[in-house]
C-alpha cells in the first residue's frame, strides 16, 4: 500500500510536466481584448486660419501728416499718388448735383470745351460690409407719402448704385474716409459719357494706364475735379449704299484710333429743402423736365412738368432802398 504512492505521485507530476511542454493544449490568447491604439506619424495638428486684417485703419496710418489737405464740401487729401474724400456724416443721404462737362476735347467732331456731357444726382449712403455706396437718385414717378401708394411707387422706382467705396478709415465726428482713384479714373455712367454719346462720337474703351486724375479742388458747396482719360476709337465704316455722310467721331480716331479728352466734373451740394418748382407752361420758353404723379384719389396717373431753372436768390447786400442793385 505504501509502495504505490509514490508511484501514483510520479504519475502525477509527470502529468503535469507534460501538460506544461504542450502550447497547443494551452487556452489561446485573446488578441483582441486589449486594443493598441497606434499614434499616426503623418498627422499634423490644425492650424488656425490667421485673421483677416481689419481693412479700416487708424486715421493717421491712411492720413498721414504729410498728406496734402484741404477742406470744403469734402475734405480732400492727397497722399502721393492716392485721392482720400472725407465725407462728414452730414452729408448722408443729401442730393448731390454731378455735371460732368469737356475740360479739352481733340478737334473734329463738332464737340467743344465747356459742353456739358453728363448730368446726373447722386448721394452718398451707408452700405454693407463697411462700403460706401454712390447712389443715383432718379425722379421718374412720384406720390404723396401720406398715401397708401406711396410705398408702392417707391418700391417700383429703385435707384442703382454706381460705385462702392471701401472705407479706409474714420475721422472726426463720425466722418468716413474713402480712396476716390478707382471712381474718377473708371469708367462710371454719371462721370462719362451718356450711352449715346458715346456711340455717336465712337468712343471705345477706357485706356487707363493714359488716363490720370489731374487736380482736386475743393470749396464750401461745391468740390472740383480735372481727369484727363484715353479711350479708343474707330470711326463707324461706311455702309455700303448709303449716302457718304461726315463721321461725328474725332480726327484723332482716324488717325491713331485713339483720343485723349480731358473731364471736370462738379459735386454740388444741393438745398435741405428743395424750392418750390414751377410748373411748365409751353407758351414761355423754358426747358423743361417731368414726372408721372401718383395718387390715391386718382382715376388715372397724372404727367407733371416743371421749367428747369435755378434757384437764384438775393443777398442781402444786394438791396438798396428796398430794391435789387444789379
Amino acid at each position: 500500500m505504501h509502495k504505490k504512492l509514490p508511484m501514483l505521485a510520479g504519475l502525477v507530476l509527470f502529468s503535469a510536466l507534460s501538460f506544461a511542454q504542450k502550447p497547443d493544449s494551452l487556452p489561446p490568447h485573446p488578441k483582441d481584448s486589449l486594443s493598441v491604439v497606434k499614434k499616426d506619424s503623418t498627422h499634423k495638428p490644425e492650424k488656425k486660419k490667421p485673421e483677416k486684417p481689419d481693412p479700416i485703419k487708424p486715421y493717421k496710418e491712411v492720413i498721414p501728416d504729410s498728406a496734402i489737405s484741404k477742406t470744403g464740401l469734402f475734405t480732400i487729401h492727397k497722399v502721393d499718388n492716392n485721392w482720400y474724400f472725407e465725407i462728414p456724416d452730414s452729408l448722408f443721404n443729401r442730393d448731390i448735383l454731378v455735371v460732368t462737362r469737356y475740360d479739352k476735347v481733340p478737334g473734329g467732331a463738332g464737340v467743344y470745351a465747356g459742353e456739358i456731357v453728363n448730368q446726373q444726382m447722386v448721394r452718398f449712403v451707408n452700405g454693407p460690409d463697411k462700403n460706401i455706396y454712390l447712389q443715383l437718385k432718379m425722379t421718374i414717378a412720384m406720390a404723396d407719402s401720406t398715401n397708401a401708394i406711396y410705398k408702392a411707387v417707391i418700391n417700383s422706382n429703385a435707384d442703382p448704385y454706381l460705385a462702392s467705396l471701401p472705407i479706409k478709415a474714420y475721422g472726426k465726428n463720425h466722418s468716413v474716409v474713402v480712396e476716390v482713384n478707382d471712381l474718377f479714373l473708371g469708367d462710371n455712367p454719371a462721370l462719362s459719357f451718356r450711352s449715346s454719346t458715346r456711340k455717336g462720337l465712337s468712343i471705345g474703351g477706357l485706356l487707363k494706364d493714359r488716363s490720370f486724375i489731374q487736380s482736386i479742388h475743393t470749396y464750401p458747396i461745391n468740390t472740383e475735379i480735372k481727369t484727363v482719360k484715353t479711350y479708343t476709337s474707330q470711326p463707324a465704316p461706311h455702309q455700303p449704299g448709303q449716302p457718304m455722310r461726315r463721321s461725328r467721331a474725332f480726327d484723332a480716331a482716324g488717325d491713331v484710333g485713339l483720343v485723349t479728352i480731358g473731364f471736370n466734373h462738379s459735386f454740388l451740394l444741393l438745398p435741405k429743402t428743395p424750392m418750390q418748382p414751377r410748373l411748365f407752361d409751353p407758351r414761355v420758353g423754358y426747358f423743361a423736365d417731368g414726372y408721372t404723379r401718383y395718387g390715391d384719389d386718382q382715376q388715372r396717373v397724372k404727367d407733371e412738368h416743371f421749367i428747369v431753372r435755378w434757384n437764384l436768390q438775393p443777398k442781402p447786400e444786394d438791396y438798396q432802398n428796398g430794391k435789387t442793385v444789379s
